[in-house]
């Protein structure tokens, strides 16, 4: 059985090229598929934190290959305190807290809360999407929900960050300074990737610019693990900068590394 504790890097790594390899082969790819995305990004209800990075994208791929419909998602944790069960033969998603491409942060990944001694760091965390419980409800979501508000206030960033209020021009923003991050064979699939998660980021209709064939081209390429999380990493960062305020890369309760080591420059610079 899985445990947090136990789980390596590797694990993670392989995970996630297994979800992916599933999707193609099973032709579940989301990013093939035109029109409305069939759940918005995932988050945890009870906690309000929006998953971001490689995290949102490995449980995007398990939702993918799943079939959930629901983006929430809960720790182990909460659902026993909830009283709920996973269904049999259902298993949870590791999520990372920190790993190469997984800026660590000051708070649990999960509750958006500091780490403490009753709550300590762990490289990753186990958790499920609510369609794998016993027993559950949609209209559950009293506590937290991404709302249109959200969802507005991400447009006007994406507007905000891209200069320009064109959708078509914003996503093509967006796939320029993806495609220059990654290595060429991986271009065509970061960009389809990064057009699909924009359109899911905001609500609206996925459309691609590139052929269906190119995309579905991937399906026969052996791709290695460290430049499809390399590429995942990149879609992500740029995906996020351009919906989140000041291009913040992470939840507003959480710092990431380069944050604090600009904040400690400053105050040394201060000190001087």
């Amino acid at each position: 059985m899985l445990k947090e504790e136990n789980i390596k890097d590797e694990d993670f790594y392989k995970i996630f090229s297994h979800l992916y390899t599933q999707l193609v082969v099973e032709n579940k790819a989301p990013w093939l598929k035109e029109g409305v995305p069939e759940r918005g990004v995932a988050y945890n209800p009870k906690s309000g934190v929006v998953f971001r990075g490689v995290n949102s994208l490995i449980l995007e791929f398990k939702a993918a290959q799943a079939g959930f419909k629901d983006s929430r998602w809960l720790s182990q944790k909460q659902i026993d305190d909830l009283g709920l069960k996973p269904r049999y033969g259902e298993f949870p998603t590791p999520i990372a807290y920190i790993n190469k491409y997984a800026a660590p942060v000051n708070v649990n990944p999960v509750t958006g809360e500091k780490f403490s001694v009753t709550d300590p760091k762990k490289r990753y965390y186990l958790v499920y999407n609510i369609e794998q419980l016993r027993s559950y409800e949609l209209k559950h979501d009293r506590d937290f929900i991404i709302s249109n508000k959200v969802t507005i206030d991400k447009i006007k960033k994406a507007v905000e960050n891209s200069g320009t209020n064109d959708f078509r021009v914003i996503k093509s923003k967006l796939v320029k300074n993806v495609v220059q991050a990654v290595p060429d064979r991986m271009q065509t699939l970061a960009a389809g990737l990064a057009q699909y998660r924009l359109s899911q980021e905001l609500r609206v209709p996925y459309k691609s610019t590139i052929p269906k064939e190119d995309l579905e081209s991937y399906k026969h390429i052996k791709i290695k693990e460290s430049d499809l999380l390399r590429t995942a990493y990149h879609v992500e960062t740029y995906k996020d900068r351009l919906v989140s305020k000041d291009e913040a890369l992470e939840h507003e309760n959480t710092r990431t590394v380069t944050k604090v080591n600009k904040k400690e420059q400053e105050q040394e610079q201060e000190r001087d």
